[in-house]
């Protein structure tokens, strides 16, 4: 064979063996490519599952409202299965010996709905409190067993479950209303005050204002006008006056001030940094959820009212005397979010102010009275309730609360309320007890009035 045919020979003999090999690096390229698209497809995807299980934890610890289960043994009526209660205690002057709660306030809350009340609680309100003999004014439950007994105390005063409790000082008020921006209130008479003892200087001018931590605290703290604590100003409306009314309207101006688009989206880290400031049974990790659960409310959704009662004194000490049947439907109003049919209540009877006399007591009972007067005519032989359409189940509450069976009859065309016609044989003696009348609780005039409304 000749030289040329033999190396021909060569060049074609390799060509197969070139082409596998040429065969092999392409397949080990395109391997290393898969292994590298498997590899970033897997890092995307533990990526994707690390993203999720923050998600995850974010809805399930932060964005997921505050529990509102309650406490084993407390009382739970109607209306606070879906609401938290939170007490809330401003500690007395450190000049005390024996630290005792200044100002007292039950918050509830409904994580779900956003809807909110505040019920204030005079501090000289006469109370039971457990483990101890006779009345005690409510503050003294705080230096008898500190927050735990205090919390105790207003759950079975109020007859509801108080959840957690929260303690503040005036540094940590004052740190909460600088923290906000401040609040703004509107003060009708110049309030000025001096007590070197305490270090308390209150100066504040008649007018609207944007009161910083320090002026709030003695907007709040201020009760030189003669009401004191609290006074029943109006028994027939209801109307009180004195430093509890005026907190309670600072609630509103801070809640106002608190729900404000940029200070909203600060509220959990606000929280969270005054946790250190305050004593309270609530971990960082449930404020922080509470503290999201609040950008739910709106200012114009929360109630709020104060212990009705009336001043009195007994045995030489002065109290806050609760009236046990308006303190109950107070309750359901402000803290249980319970709405009552609003009445019109008519004397259809004859017998003096007994229609003003049964609207008080429906009052008390948390029926809005909307109109109090006479009918055409007297001598109605059998109480009756005029009942709108649709309004069936109201007028049975309505019923219910009455010492007698009133005939329900349907009302002529719509109506925004119920109406009470009292009859013959409505019972004089239902509508007021005259020691009230001694108590002040009811006007002597409405107790006294003449024939008619």
């Amino acid at each position: 064979m000749a030289a040329g045919d033999e190396g021909k020979d060569r060049g074609v003999s390799a060509g197969p063996d070139l082409i596998a090999e040429l065969r092999q690096q392409l397949e080990e390229r395109r391997e290393a490519r898969a292994r590298r698209r498997r590899r970033r497809f897997l890092l995307a995807g533990t990526g994707v599952a690390l993203l999720g299980l923050v998600l995850f934890l974010y809805v399930f610890f932060l964005a997921l409202p505050p529990s509102t289960a309650h406490r084993p043994g407390a009382p739970v009526p109607q209306g606070a299965e879906d609401r938290l209660f939170v007490l809330i205690m401003g500690i007395d002057s450190p000049v005390n010996v024996s630290e005792r709660t200044d100002t007292m306030l039950v918050a509830s809350f409904n994580p779900r709905t956003g809807e909110a009340g505040v019920l204030s609680l005079p501090r000289d309100t006469r109370v039971q409190v457990p483990g101890h003999t006779g009345y005690r004014k409510l503050n003294a439950a705080y230096s008898l067993g500190g927050p735990e007994l205090a919390a105790e105390t207003v759950s079975r005063f109020l007859g509801i479950p108080i959840d957690h409790y929260v303690v503040l000082n005036f540094e940590s008020f004052a740190g909460i209303v600088d923290a906000v921006g401040g609040v703004e209130v509107t003060v009708r008479r110049p309030m000025r005050y001096e007590d070197r003892a305490q270090g308390l200087f209150i100066n504040i001018p008649a007018g609207t204002h944007r009161l910083n931590g320090e002026e709030a605290l003695g907007f709040v703290r201020y009760r030189a006008d003669n009401l004191g604590d609290v006074a029943l100003v109006n028994p027939a409306t209801g109307e009180y006056g004195g430093r509890v009314q005026r907190q309670l309207e600072f609630v509103h101006a801070l809640a106002k001030a608190a729900l404000r688009p940029e200070v909203l989206v600060k509220l959990p880290r606000l929280l969270v940094e005054y946790y250190r400031t305050v004593e309270t049974d609530l971990s960082v990790h449930q404020i922080t959820r509470l503290a999201r659960a609040l950008t739910r409310v709106s200012p114009e959704q929360v109630r709020t009212g104060l212990v009705p009662g009336t001043a009195g004194t007994e045995h030489g000490v002065a109290y806050w005397i609760p009236d046990p049947i308006w303190l109950r439907s107070t309750v359901a109003e402000i803290l249980l979010g319970v709405e009552r049919p609003a009445v019109q209540v008519v004397n259809g009877k004859g017998s003096a102010g007994l229609a003003g006399r049964v609207a008080l007591e429906l009052k008390r009972r948390g029926f809005p009275v909307v109109q109090v007067g006479n009918a055409a005519r007297f001598g109605i032989p059998q109480t009756q309730i005029e009942v709108p359409p649709g309004w069936g189940d109201e007028a049975e509450a309505l019923a219910q609360e009455l010492p007698i069976r009133p005939q329900l009859v349907p009302m002529r065309g719509e109506g925004g309320s119920l109406r009470l016609v009292l009859g013959n044989d409505f019972p004089e003696d239902w509508a007021i007890d005259p020691a009230d009348l001694d108590r002040g609780l009811i006007p002597w005039e409405m107790g006294r009035g003449g024939v008619g409304s």
